[in-house]
């Protein structure tokens, strides 16, 4: 027999448990994701100097760990972190430890007209001879600094350590018996802050670690102490692991109109190229930077995004096959080949990709759409005879399809195709499919190897565009696309190799009323960052808006579980779970305690009868208590929770069965206080057939 007493308990150990378990479960994917994003000292989004913005001071980021409570570091401490900056052209603070006796800040510090950065840690507002100076080209987000901080102040020693390499400095002891202030970016009454991403801040006292700050949490400006009890607060910040699945504002450039021409994107250097009247310019994510590249007069509104680039060519003005409108421009040397004739006399093809061969420039045509059938044919563009001509292509089999993705290869004139919409047979009247498969093509060899097939998809089709998740190409990101009730919708989606399940990640709604899924697609893997770039035309300019959202990119459930195991979220549900257990053990420790309210009653009826109507009577109004955090049998089993909603509506017809019989029988009599589990079997799966 079961008691309702042990059962209750041992309910109520289960809850508690579940409570620390799904505190700790995403830890290491926490804390690798963790981090705060300071402001800087300027409006975001900001990459180029000449265009930055200043922010008013009281919208500058600040962390203030010692908001509750001084700090007394004992006279020998370290503070170490793990920093990364976002710009490299204004100066900011990053620490500072401020008591009655000194103040000690390191800080960020770019010299103007210089490609130098340093990082300078100072005494009383002096020099100590500790600085560290740095390429303003290794100064970008991503690009990671581990900094640690050594002091003993009774010795006059103090250090500064930089991705393993330490400085040392011997001064007069500065010892002081008073707390300290600690402050990461800002300080009160310092109107600067270092452009930064910090994380896993650690703070050591006589070589104990006493406080760490992993930076998991995703709402509020509370950054929890994880060591200790020394939570700190910030201000005007962002929490990290919300970049990895909302999309940010990165940059934007406008142009006159009669100045910009259009854009192009080599996913094989990760380049956006931007066409104006006066050269072709490479855009830099890192620092904002635009490059400009003249080239002849008579090229410069000659180059489209129509075709795959191969390397450092790409197709120009390749529309739709089989229009004759074909070149080709070399950006290493600057030069446009091939003649933009239109004459077509056959049907067009639509969806198609466009290639170009790197050893003769010759433009090849895959798939499309076109007089209701998908395509499977190779097509190449005969420069003499101004004709399209088939290829024939060798290997494994390659289902007609249009609307699929290309992925670039560190092999010339090798490309890998991803998915579409077709079929086999390539027939509108056999019905199009979503196909989910990756072959690579040899345009040199002119075959095709199937590389992978992720089974058959129902809902989704890759459309156009397609990512190397990272620099092994172990994964893809790739935009999808659906349609139900005439309605299209489009995510962004993830595979990997060795996994069937398709995976959509990121968000899909709008920031600064664009849509980053309707742009162009590039990735940056030293910074970590998928881009978006979208173009929009104005009554006089013509802006270029930059989106980007970190990598690897969350899906939806991905970021709830973050979410549910970050500090916020554990404390909200560790109280939860701890009115919940309260509630359901009370439940079922109920019937034992109402025996021995009983019996206990009975005996001492004798000698106290008016205390015992004056605690029936307290009995009966506690009852009358509103209905939260209650369970009932009364009109059908009811779970209340906290906001007095009924969530046993949201169990399984078994879940409601099984609770129901247990309370059903914890409350049917003074001697039944419980049910065995061989009972709880045969009523509730009597029509289960015993398995061994």
């Amino acid at each position: 027999m079961v008691s309702a007493l042990k059962f209750g308990l041992y309910t109520l150990s289960l809850l508690i448990l579940f409570s620390f378990f799904g505190s700790v479960s995403q830890h290491k994917s926490l804390e690798m994701a963790g981090g705060i994003v300071f402001s800087g000292n300027h409006q975001r989004p900001v990459v180029n100097p000449e265009r930055a913005i200043k922010l008013n001071t009281n919208k500058i980021s600040s962390l203030q760990i010692t908001k509750n409570e001084l700090l007394d570091l004992n006279s020998i401490y370290s503070i170490s972190f793990t920093v990364s900056f976002c710009y490299n052209f204004a100066s900011g603070n990053l620490l500072t430890v401020q008591n009655p006796a000194y103040n000690l800040n390191l800080k960020y510090t770019a010299i103007k007209n210089s490609d130098t950065i340093f990082l300078k840690l100072t005494l009383k507002n002096k020099r100590v001879g500790l600085e560290f100076p740095f390429n303003k080209s290794e100064i970008f987000e991503s690009n990671l600094f581990n900094i640690k901080v050594g002091v003993n102040e009774s010795q006059g020693i103090i250090s500064l350590a930089i991705n393993g390499q330490k400085k040392t400095s011997k001064i007069s002891p500065f010892t002081t018996s008073d707390e300290s202030e600690l402050f990461m970016g800002a300080f009160p009454g310092g109107n600067e802050c270092a452009p930064m991403v910090l994380k896993d801040l650690l703070i050591h006292i006589d070589g104990k670690l006493e406080h760490r700050y992993i930076f998991n949490e995703m709402e509020g400006d509370v950054a929890y102490d994880s060591e200790g009890s020394l939570d700190a607060f910030a201000t005007n910040h962002q929490w990290l692991i919300n970049h990895h699945f909302f999309w940010n504002y990165h940059d934007s450039i406008s142009f006159a109109k009669q100045e910009f021409s259009r854009l192009w994107t080599n996913p094989y250097t990760n380049e956006l190229g931007i066409i104006t009247n006066k050269g072709m310019g490479i855009y830099s994510f890192k620092d904002g930077s635009l490059s400009q590249n003249k080239y002849l007069e008579q090229y410069k509104v000659m180059v489209s995004i129509g075709g795959f680039p191969n390397h450092d060519l790409l197709v120009g003005y390749c529309s739709a096959f089989p229009d004759d409108e074909v070149a080709v421009f070399d950006f290493k040397k600057g030069k446009l080949t091939g003649r933009l004739t239109k004459n077509t006399d056959e049907g067009y093809v639509y969806g198609s990709i466009n290639f170009v061969d790197s050893w003769d420039k010759s433009v090849y045509s895959f798939c499309g759409y076109g007089w209701y059938k998908t395509r499977n044919q190779l097509t190449k563009f005969n420069i003499n005879t101004k004709k399209w001509e088939e290829q024939k292509v060798t290997g494994d089999f390659f289902p007609a399809r249009y609307m699929q993705a290309v992925l670039p290869s560190p092999e010339r004139d090798v490309y890998y195709i991803l998915g579409g919409y077709g079929n086999k047979s390539g027939n509108q009247k056999d019905g199009f499919y979503n196909l989910w498969d990756l072959h690579k093509l040899d345009l040199k060899t002119l075959t095709n190897t199937k590389i992978y097939d992720w089974g058959k998809k129902d809902k989704y089709h890759v459309f156009y565009q397609a990512l190397w998740a990272d620099s092994n190409r172990s994964g893809i990101y790739t935009l999808v696309q659906s349609t139900e009730e005439k309605v299209i919708t489009q995510n962004l989606a993830r595979v990997v190799f060795g996994d069937t399940a398709l995976i959509l990640v990121g968000d899909t709604g709008s920031i600064a009323s664009h849509r980053p899924l309707s742009g162009s697609f590039l990735i940056d893997y030293s910074m970590n960052k998928f881009f978006s770039v979208l173009t929009t035309e104005y009554d006089s300019t013509v802006t270029i808006h930059l989106f980007s959202v970190k990598t690897p990119i969350l899906s939806e459930m991905e970021y709830k579980e973050l979410y549910a195991t970050s500090p916020h979220g554990v404390r909200s549900r560790r109280l939860e779970w701890s009115r919940w257990g309260i509630a359901l053990a009370a439940f079922l420790l109920f019937p034992a305690a109402s025996v021995y309210i009983f019996k206990y009653r009975k005996k001492q009826k004798s000698k106290f009868p008016i205390r015992i109507e004056h605690q029936k009577l307290e009995l009966l109004e506690t009852v009358k208590e509103p209905e939260k955090y209650l369970i009932t049998l009364f009109g059908g089993l009811k779970i209340f929770d906290s906001n007095g909603l009924d969530v046993a509506k949201q169990l399984t017809p078994k879940q409601y069965e099984t609770i129901s019989l247990i309370a059903y029988y914890s409350y049917k009599g003074v001697k039944k206080i419980g049910i065995e589990f061989d009972q709880i079997d045969k009523i509730i799966w009597h029509d289960t057939v015993e398995t061994v």
